[in-house]
């Protein structure tokens, strides 16, 4: 069999240069924020690798490497749900996170059986997996590569429904930890990252999948080579989100060299929320970053520090989200009829048309349209 670089392997050749870019300019930044994904990403370039060695043919060169990026899925998944959490500020436990890696170590000590097996062994595997119509001797084995016979089409139903479960659970996680509230830009992008995940279990079943313990199920309505070529476009949708949004990652960039520790950190925040939450002080026209530092009692940096990490907010845009959740609350009311200039006052907006302004960008409508909306 001669390698032969084809159509397919190419795109998924581009696909991994993408994927080990920023994959490189993360591991260089080295912030701790980043260590989730980068497992994240570094599995998806794994079962990338392989793919490439495999459709081109180059695998028949490195036979040691067939089959092994397999139980790497399994880290994958639980290592995109504690990236969730903790852009959502609740990261896991690290006893609860162990949980997660069991599957990984189990399949990957099971998969030891066909790893230790001789090289002749592996490439007869390759081989019959490319033309599973050619007719070749089968090779001694030391021992049974399968000795459950889990492998094969089985494997592909346990960890499709494996990416699922972790895909859905992420997502009910991103609404959970807030993210949808407080981290509008985070919010988009961990979306994107659970249904990347939710939807190559998907098309794991639909492609791999539909044979349990010999019975057929259902006939998959996708070529098999459908799976790498998922993987191919997440890392294309990735790496081109990632252009357009270089700023995803710019404030933990710039506070890589702080004091202030994650807990540090969740603590100013907390102190600062309940402040908010309970004194209303943004409802003073003279209400200002240095005005909260001293309320707060710690120096503006911090808050500033603390509100772009902790809340991926600016000062001015936190203040803005709390004022305009007075002004739906103070538009509900019906034993009092605002106007607007009033409200505006009331709410600390120097004008009426900078109350406008920011009630429209917050609501996409203004504060007569939704007080409308309400029927009153």
């Amino acid at each position: 069999m001669q390698p032969n670089i084809d159509f397919l392997s190419a795109i998924i050749l581009f696909g991994i240069i993408q994927g080990m870019i920023v994959l490189a300019l993360l591991l260089w930044k080295k912030p701790q924020a980043y260590i989730w994904f980068s497992l994240f990403l570094g599995a998806l370039l794994w079962q990338e690798v392989e793919s490439f060695l495999y459709y081109s043919g180059y695998l028949i060169h490195v036979p040691h490497l067939y089959y092994l990026s397999t139980p790497f899925v399994f880290l994958a998944a639980p290592a995109l749900l504690f990236y969730t959490r903790q852009l959502g500020g609740k990261e896991m436990p690290k006893k609860k996170r162990q949980l997660h890696f069991i599957p990984f170590v189990v399949y990957f000590l099971y998969s030891c059986f066909f790893y230790f097996q001789p090289l002749k062994k592996k490439i007869h595997a390759y081989l019959t997996a490319i033309d599973p119509s050619a007719v070749m001797p089968v090779p001694a084995q030391t021992f049974d590569a399968d000795p459950l016979e889990i492998q094969g089409y089985i494997v592909a139903e346990c960890i499709g429904l494996y990416l699922i479960g972790y895909g859905l659970y992420g997502l009910l996680k991103m609404y959970r930890t807030q993210i949808a509230a407080g981290r509008k830009r985070y919010f988009s992008w961990i979306l994107l990252l659970n249904v990347i995940l939710l939807g190559s279990g998907l098309v794991l079943l639909m492609a791999e999948g539909g044979v349990v313990e010999g019975t057929r199920l259902y006939y998959p309505v996708l070529p098999a080579y459908m799976t790498r070529v998922y993987v191919t476009a997440s890392l294309y949708v990735i790496t081109i989100y990632l252009l357009f949004n270089t700023k995803l990652f710019k404030s933990e960039q710039k506070y890589q060299k702080s004091s202030l520790t994650k807990t540090i950190r969740q603590a100013k925040r907390q102190k600062i929320l309940a402040v908010l939450e309970n004194e209303k002080p943004y409802l003073s026209p003279t209400y200002s970053l240095g005005a909260l530092a001293q309320k707060v009692n710690m120096p503006a940096s911090h808050i500033t520090e603390v509100l772009n990490l902790e809340l991926n907010m600016t000062f001015y845009t936190l203040t803005n989200q709390y004022r305009i959740q007075e002004a739906k609350q103070q538009l509900a009311r019906q034993d009092h009829h605002w106007k607007m200039d009033q409200l505006a006052a009331y709410l600390g907006y120097k004008s009426k048309s900078t109350f406008y302004n920011a009630f429209k960008k917050e609501m996409a409508c203004t504060p007569l349209q939704y007080k409308k909306s309400l029927g009153l």
